[in-house]
């Protein structure tokens, strides 16, 4: 376990979920993105499960969209189950949370039960392991375009980003 973060990913038939652990940043953003580019097509329901996640940057929330579009043109959804007071409230703040599905036992109790039922019955040594590179870290054109992502969906933040989109963009022309 990398002492700052982890993910793990379960996947069970048309169910992949992601156990993001500790605080979630743009290297871990990057890797999970692609394990979910990389996803069997059967997958329909993919879970963010982020009731030990302490932390998530504007690069993942960025990610976070990016994967929702993903699943949503393989007909599929995307949830963030459990997220915690501190991540729900950088949503509410960006207007973001509209855009996700946030799953627990009052939204969505019936799934909400499915999943944590999953969850206890899965073997540990079932539990995949996201590769950690720190050379992830400072992909300006994955943070540029995580950004981007934010922009695109919520234009309304356009204000808030359009100088780091700027300098990203210098950087990633460079």
């Amino acid at each position: 376990m990398n002492n700052e973060s982890d993910i793990f990913l379960v996947i069970h038939e048309d169910t992949a979920i992601y156990s993001l652990i500790g605080r979630i940043t743009a290297a871990r953003a990057s890797v999970l993105v692609t394990s979910c580019e990389k996803l069997p097509s059967q997958v329909r329901f993919l879970v963010f499960d982020l009731q030990n996640c302490s932390y998530i940057d504007s690069t993942t929330i960025g990610s976070f969209l990016k994967i929702s579009r993903f699943m949503n043109e393989r007909n599929g959804k995307l949830f963030l189950r459990h997220p915690s007071e501190e991540i729900t409230a950088i949503l509410d703040d960006m207007r973001l949370t509209r855009f996700f599905f946030i799953l627990d036992e009052t939204t969505d109790p019936q799934l909400e039960k499915e999943i944590k039922e999953l969850l206890e019955t899965i073997p540990e040594e079932s539990r995949i392991p996201l590769p950690y590179d720190e050379r992830d870290v400072l992909d300006e054109a994955f943070i540029l375009e995580a950004h981007r992502d934010i922009v695109d969906t919520a234009p309304h933040l356009k204000p808030e980003f359009e100088h780091l989109i700027e300098l990203l963009e210098k950087t990633v022309q460079d």
